[in-house]
């Protein structure tokens, strides 16, 4: 089983610096004080996301996906929004649509309010929220099972409410193993979120994600809302790299 990509969610070109020093695979562009998905301002992405194909001389070009918002958010925005160049994947959140069918509305039409340069194809992930019930979402089985038949590239699950559990203690191992198995079956891209912490990645292993989002973990004194540090970064490589090893080999003890 190869290892799982380490995204690192970032609010500022300055702390894409610091996660790319730290050594992550993927950059995310989000404001964490507009909520768990939480969209930046169109200067910061487009900012972020040429400094991701530039990658700042060091290796090839980091995919850098954006947090958009909830999908209820873009019911009361008009027109068309452009995507800078550089932008590879986009999420958009469940909160508050209550049923599965205003989701799947609200999917098409949040996805046509959004359009990219032309110069590379832009992944779609569906999100789903661990605490569905806190956010009014549907469950998360069923956004898996709208977004195979949508054709979704992705499937991220993350917590909506960040001041009450996180994703381990909000879903249950049982119903994780259901999702990853679904998921690595239809070979949808599984990210696994929700206020992780460096001690919850050794939990994760059994479930096999594709990617692994941080945000609040990758922060000085592990706060989402400060500064993401290269130290914290590389310490969640670390731990990637020490946890989930290829098949035939055990994990390395310390």
């Amino acid at each position: 089983m190869p290892s799982p990509s380490l995204l690192i969610s970032v609010r500022s070109l300055a702390e894409a610096r610091a996660a790319v020093d730290g050594g992550c695979d993927r950059l995310d562009v989000k404001e964490p004080l507009r909520g768990p998905l939480g969209m930046a301002n169109l200067d910061v992405i487009a900012e972020i996301a040429a400094f991701s194909v530039q990658s700042n001389g060091r290796r090839n070009s980091l995919p850098c996906s954006v947090a958009l918002g909830e999908i209820d958010d873009l019911r009361k925005v008009d027109g068309v929004v452009a995507l800078p160049f550089g932008v590879t994947d986009i999420k958009l959140g469940p909160a508050r649509v209550g049923t599965l069918k205003c989701w799947k509305q609200g999917w098409r039409d949040a996805l046509a309010r959004f359009t990219s340069d032309g110069r590379g194809s832009v992944r779609h992930v569906a999100v789903a929220y661990a605490d569905w019930q806190a956010a009014d979402a549907p469950r998360p089985e069923e956004i898996l099972s709208a977004a195979i038949e949508f054709g979704a590239d992705g499937f991220l699950i993350d917590t909506c409410r960040k001041d009450s559990g996180n994703l381990l203690q909000a879903l249950s191992r049982d119903d994780l193993r259901r999702l990853a198995a679904v998921a690595h079956q239809s070979e949808i891209t599984l990210a696994l979120a929700g206020s992780l912490r460096l001690e919850d990645l050794a939990a994760l292993v059994e479930f096999g994600p594709d990617v692994i989002a941080v945000r609040g973990a990758a922060c000085d004194r592990g706060q989402r809302s400060a500064d993401v540090s290269s130290t914290c970064v590389r310490q969640l490589k670390a731990a990637i790299c020490h946890w989930f090893v290829p098949a035939g080999k055990a994990p390395l003890h310390a």
